[in-house]
């Protein structure tokens, strides 16, 4: 199975070159070899549907324009919906959208498609809708409140802004509930940290615990350093991101001073770029650790990091004296009542047994609050009425 791409609309020709490069760059970084594992199409012609493979789950862009559309193009836009494909409609500007979109789209939140933020945020996207990373967008901001402030206040904006689910201690954590607590909840559930490295973060004792706990899950941090900083010893795992004094608007790098709007487009588009890397990297890490106990069980574990035809994203099949008894799902993060409930429908789809199925994931740092297994296998048993649709942690594949 390949991961296909279809490239189409009014304004695709223009596009296809760039989408190709960063759709190119953001798959290698998920570990996946492009030239292998992926195809870009672009359908500019009525021949060109013949290329589309319908048993490979693709995902399509719709680059759009005012300008005549093609009947073909609307139709594959209506034959993607039918099968439940993803459609992105993506647009130089937004201005006028309903007239660059077939009706079809027009239900569908449009993106932009001009800086080269936007780009990266439609493959990330387009990731997404290929299972490989999770859909919704989750970063930690790490601080001393007393030396930046602002631009903490300032990311937490503009990261919500490009819907992620971003959180900021002093924005997002209730009256009258255990702190640190919260935030160590919290922090295990997000693809990526942003470590703000001002002159003493490091000696903080809350920031020191963060950015330990992210590191022993294995998360991707983006180490912002003020100016004059150099990554501290024990930080080298961090991707740096160096500000100079003329990054600043005042141009002080004090609590109350702010990111210049280019700069802080650039962190953002870096941001990004860790947390698909991070992302990679704890899938591995799951993989890693059910292998491994699936081998002192008695079990082969086969991987899958492309999926099958019958099933989108990647997936690991057990078998024990060459009889299939299971199949794995990495799972980022806690796995939540949607999450369950769409590998669900697409299980049955595939006509896989929901039973012989486990979502498997890393319950480091997880705040009991946030759901233990037990909560999640109820909420599975729930939703589907079987107590075989159960979810385990990655230490119970023994059990």
């Amino acid at each position: 199975m390949k991961y296909q791409l279809l490239a189409f609309g009014p304004g695709a020709t223009n596009c296809v070159s760039a989408l190709q490069a960063e759709f190119r760059r953001q798959f290698t970084d998920i570990g996946l070899d492009p030239s292998v594992d992926s195809e870009l199409v672009e359908v500019a012609a009525p021949a060109d549907v013949m290329n589309v493979d319908w048993g490979g789950a693709p995902v399509g862009i719709w680059f759009g324009d005012i300008a005549p559309f093609a009947q073909h193009a609307v139709d594959l836009v209506q034959d993607l919906l039918k099968h439940g494909d993803p459609v992105f409609p993506v647009c130089d500007t937004l201005l006028d959208y309903s007239k660059k979109v077939p009706s079809a789209l027009q239900g569908i939140n449009g993106q932009a498609w001009r800086e080269p933020q936007d780009k990266t945020a439609v493959v990330a996207d387009v990731l997404g809708g290929f299972r490989l990373t999770p859909r919704e967008r989750t970063a930690f901001i790490s601080y001393r409140r007393d030396e930046s402030r602002a631009v903490a206040v300032q990311i937490f904006e503009e990261l919500q802004r490009r819907k992620y689910a971003a959180f900021l201690d002093t924005a997002s954590v209730a009256a009258g509930v255990s702190f640190q607590e919260v935030l160590t909840g919290r922090l295990s559930g997000v693809d990526l940290v942003v470590f703000l490295d001002t002159p003493t973060a490091v000696s903080s004792q809350w920031v020191y615990q963060e950015l330990n706990q992210a590191q022993t899950q294995g998360m991707g941090i983006l180490q912002v350093l003020w100016p004059g900083r150099a990554q501290a010893p024990g930080t080298g795992f961090c991707d740096a991101f160096p500000l100079r004094l003329n990054d600043f608007v005042d141009q002080s790098a004090d609590k109350t001073d702010t990111l210049v709007a280019a700069r802080l487009r650039e962190l953002v588009q870096e941001t990004e770029r860790t947390r698909i890397r991070s992302i990679r990297h704890r899938r591995e890490r799951v993989i890693a650790e059910l292998m491994s106990q699936a081998s002192h069980a008695g079990m082969t574990a086969s991987v899958y990091p492309v999926g099958t035809k019958r099933m989108r994203g990647a997936s690991i099949e057990l078998t024990r004296s060459g009889q299939v008894v299971g199949r794995a799902l990495p799972v980022l993060g806690l796995p939540n009542s949607m999450l369950v409930h769409n590998r669900s429908d697409e299980l049955q789809q595939a006509g896989i047994g929901v039973g012989t199925v486990r979502l498997v994931y890393d319950e480091l740092g997880i705040h009991p609050s946030r759901g233990p297994p037990r909560l999640v296998e109820w909420a599975s048993q729930s939703q589907f009425g079987s107590p075989n649709a159960t979810v385990v942690n990655r230490r119970s594949l023994d059990g």
